[in-house]
Parts: C-alpha cells; sequence; structure tokens
C-alpha cells in the first residue's frame, strides 16, 4: 500500500462544501465599502489600520529597535515614578542621592523589558497582544490582562491625586 506524503492534507470527501448564505455576502459587502472611506480617513491621519495581519518582512520599515527603549524609557521616567521614587526618602531614610539613583536604575531596567518583548513581535510578524494569546492561552491571558487594568487604575489614581494637588498648590498661589 503506497501513500503519499501529503495524506493528511487532502480533503476528507466526506466532508460537505461550505454553503453560504448570498445574504451574508451582501451584508459583509456593504459594511466593507462602509468602512472603507473610514480606513481612508484614518490612513490619512497616519493610523495604523493593518490590524492583526502580520506584516511582511519587505513592508517593515523601520528597523531601529533603540526607538523603542527610549519610547518606554519616556513614558516610565515621569512625575509619578518620580514621586514615588523619592518617598523612600520618607519611608526609608534615604537620601535624595539614593532614591535619585534607585529611580534611574528601576525606569532603566523596565525600559528595557518592554522592548525586549517587543522584539518577539517583529521576528514572529505579528503583534504583541496576539502573540500573548499563543503563550498564555486563550483563557490563561487574563492573568496579563488583569495586571494590565490593575496597573492603568493605578496609574490613574496617582496621577489623579498629584494632579489634584497641583491644581491645589496652584489655585493657591494664584490667591494669595
Amino acid at each position: 500500500m503506497t501513500m503519499s506524503k501529503d495524506t493528511e492534507k487532502r480533503a476528507d470527501p466526506s466532508v460537505g462544501e461550505l454553503r453560504t448564505n448570498p445574504m451574508d455576502e451582501s451584508r459583509i459587502l456593504k459594511r466593507e465599502t462602509k468602512f472603507r472611506s473610514l480606513d481612508k480617513f484614518a490612513k490619512l491621519l497616519g493610523a495604523e489600520i493593518q490590524g492583526n495581519d502580520p506584516i511582511a518582512p519587505e513592508d517593515k520599515k523601520d528597523r531601529r529597535y533603540f526607538k523603542l527603549f527610549t519610547l518606554w524609557f519616556s513614558m516610565n521616567f515621569n512625575l509619578l515614578s518620580v514621586s514615588t521614587g523619592m518617598s523612600g526618602t520618607l519611608g526609608f531614610g534615604l537620601g535624595l542621592r539614593d532614591c535619585s539613583l534607585i529611580i534611574l536604575f528601576f525606569s532603566l531596567l523596565v525600559a528595557l523589558v518592554a522592548p525586549y518583548l517587543s522584539l518577539f513581535g517583529v521576528k514572529l510578524g505579528i503583534r504583541q497582544m496576539i502573540q500573548a494569546r499563543f503563550s498564555f492561552g486563550k483563557y490563561g491571558v487574563a492573568i496579563p490582562l488583569v495586571l494590565n487594568m490593575a496597573t492603568i487604575v493605578g496609574y490613574a489614581i496617582l496621577g489623579s491625586i498629584l494632579g489634584g494637588k497641583l491644581c491645589l498648590l496652584l489655585t493657591l498661589k494664584v490667591c494669595q
């Protein structure tokens, strides 16, 4: 009995053809034409409209990976990290120099992790969020999702507190 190499790739004759409803096809075409003008407008603004489709190697334009580091470092080295890091002077009795070095070190450390993980998406040709589904599974991806949501809520709370204190300080200075 001789079998070809690609036996498992052949379609099973017992499986019938997939039939589609012509009404569904017209609805899909209407939706595509409906969003085509929105896609053109987004392209004019410079927004990314590719979505979850893999990027071909010839379409990858910018190969300077240091930009990822500067992006994440500038996002992490902000007023919230400085104010949280400077709480070490009150809580732990550290000096200004020690707290400043700790803030700088951990901002650099955190700014290296995100670009490193982003490089996997570049190598594989898929987005980082899609890659997380393959890494953690369909339901396991909820763990990083919850951690990300907690981080966002924490940043929002700290930003609101600092913003409120700043507004109070400015109004007191202006009123005097």
